[in-house]
């Protein structure tokens, strides 16, 4: 069976390794900015597999450095991700 979102949030709790989601300055002549998404490779295959887990889950998933979901961030993370299925249906 598939890890569900939940599944691998609760899985990656305890873990070491943090993603670091913070908005990049602006550059001159840039028409518009970047969102920097870092961390070691465990952190970014957690992050990877909470999209595909997302992917087959209805509707959204937030995970926020100052609320839920906090644990998986690193302390000067500064953006949150909101992770959105759909169609969605809310009903489900």
């Amino acid at each position: 069976m598939a890890n569900t979102t939940n599944d691998l949030l609760e899985k990656n709790a305890g873990s070491a390794s943090k993603i670091k989601v913070k908005l990049l300055q602006l550059e001159k002549n840039e028409a518009a900015g970047y969102v920097l998404i870092e961390g070691n490779s465990e952190a970014l295959k957690f992050l990877a597999n909470l999209i595909l887990a997302q992917a087959e889950a209805m509707c959204g998933l937030q995970i926020h450095p100052n609320g839920p979901g906090s644990m998986h961030f690193t302390t000067d993370s500064d953006l949150g991700l909101y992770l959105h299925t759909i169609p969605c249906d809310p009903a489900i």
